[in-house]
């Protein structure tokens, strides 16, 4: 039985082969089936690049805001340090001015050209 079922498939995939409008079909749907494959591929390579874009393009703004952000802290640095220059702007002045006020002082005694301290200048 096995026997006479293989002989009958290949007498009929002889016959098949000898009439070639039966195979056209056969081919073209190869044909179509390999195309579908093609398109499949090239669907699945597409989304691979985009992945790949899309994680270059982020790995890359991750980047540009680290800069951005340590720009804008350096920025927040220089300025708290204009500050302080600022509010110690003063101080330096004052001293300043002290040294101008006893530089130019007419009271002040400089370098022992009277008695000691308290007894008249003469």
């Amino acid at each position: 039985m096995l026997l006479s079922r293989l002989s009958s498939l290949l007498a009929d995939l002889l016959h098949i082969r000898r009439q070639p409008d039966l195979l056209q079909p056969l081919a073209e749907l190869v044909q179509l089936l390999f195309l579908f494959a093609q398109l499949a591929q090239l669907f699945l390579d597409g989304l691979e690049l985009l992945a790949q874009v899309v994680l270059a393009l982020g790995l890359g703004h991750l980047a540009l805001d680290l800069a951005v952000d340590l720009r804008a802290e350096l920025e927040d640095l220089a300025l708290a340090v204009e500050q302080l220059e600022d509010e110690l702007h003063p101080v330096f002045e004052i001293d300043r001015l002290e040294d101008l006020l006893l530089l130019f002082d007419g009271d002040v005694d400089v370098g022992g050209e009277s008695g000691p301290p308290g007894a008249p200048a003469g």
